[in-house]
């Protein structure tokens, strides 16, 4: 984590995620975050083997109003990403 309070939730397991902090999560592993900060988070994200970056450049290139779940869902799809569950604020509320 290089800003922000992010928490995490990698299986069935929480996980704080102050700046400084580094997450791993496993290939596989069903996983979330949520900002929980006051302010934006910014994290620095690596994948092995690549392909996951060409996820997050397409959703980026969206509307905000163009960025609902099913789009997450299908634009994740096309690179081997099964989206599962609500997101965390559902799920796990604070």
């Amino acid at each position: 984590m290089l800003e922000g309070d992010v928490r995490f939730k990698l299986g069935d397991r929480m996980v704080s995620g102050p700046p400084g902090t580094f997450v791993f999560v496993p290939r596989g592993t069903p996983h979330t975050f949520q900002n929980v900060g006051e302010t934006p988070a910014r994290m620095l994200i690596h994948f092995t083997p690549s392909g996951m970056e060409r996820f997050f450049e397409e959703f980026a290139e969206l509307p905000v109003e163009e960025t609902g779940p099913e789009v997450f869902r299908s634009i994740g799809a096309k690179v081997g990403m099964d989206a599962v569950g609500p997101p965390l604020a559902q799920s796990d509320p604070l």
